[in-house]
């Protein structure tokens, strides 16, 4: 098998582990702040073959609890606080920070592409995912604006977090057979599994050019760009 296709096999065999709904997440507030706790458990799980809990995910990078945390701010990555970087030291994750990268910076990186060598997480802007087709949150349904839909999973959530900055594992990307020049990324995008929006996706799969839109809106106050690529071969383990 592949590497690409290994960590798609991984995607189907973990769909469940979404932000929300787990045990042992008080620290981030019953999953609302986890998007990138849910990233680094997945890498963590297909490391060691052990789940841990946002909860001690939290404990190992220093992150504040609920009553240290009034802004509700996710996991920070780089500079002098940085607590991403504390997990993957902790646990030899084969990982590097790209400071503030174009997207053409890190797309070689993507799965399928010549620098391939695992997953690449990235900082999204959630407002600019592609939205799931047909989908009703409360009384609002999906439109597809401002990025288009998913061509499978997609966005759930259709209002509330437009402007929440939001961490995603990308684990594919496939040549679309069916339109010349346009590829799909596959992606663990987290935001799913609480009460109202209950699906559990086994990846959402976009364009690349619908993935970039989502990334470079991540910059639009100024905000430097995230993306953390692979520094070697990562397969999952058994796959």
């Amino acid at each position: 098998m592949n590497l690409r296709d290994a960590w798609l096999e991984f995607s189907r065999d973990h769909r469940g582990l979404q932000q929300f709904g787990q045990k042992d997440d008080v620290s981030t507030f019953n999953g609302a702040t986890g998007c990138t706790h849910t990233v680094l458990q997945r890498l963590i799980l297909a490391k060691t073959g052990k789940l841990y809990t946002h909860d001690e995910i939290s404990h190992i990078a220093g992150y504040p609890w609920p009553a240290n945390n009034p802004r509700r701010r996710g996991l920070y990555s780089g500079g002098g606080q940085d607590e991403v970087g504390k997990v993957i030291d902790r646990f030899n994750l084969p990982y590097k920070l790209i400071p503030d990268a174009p997207y053409k910076q890190w797309r070689p990186w993507l799965p399928g592409a010549h620098k391939h060598r695992g997953p690449v997480i990235i900082g999204i802007l959630y407002g600019w995912w592609p939205e799931k087709r047909g989908y009703r949150y409360g009384s609002t349904v999906s439109d597809g604006k401002p990025n288009g839909y998913s061509t499978h999973g997609g966005k759930t959530q259709l209002y509330g977090a437009e402007w929440i900055y939001h961490a995603t594992l990308v684990i594919g990307a496939k040549k679309n057979p069916d339109r010349k020049n346009q590829f799909f990324a596959y992606a663990n995008e987290p935001n799913h599994g609480s009460p109202s929006r209950p699906e559990k996706p086994t990846f959402d799969r976009i364009t690349t050019v619908q993935l970039r839109r989502a990334y470079e809106k991540y910059g639009y106050r100024g905000r430097p760009l995230l993306a953390w690529v692979p520094t070697e071969e990562f397969r999952p383990r058994g796959y």
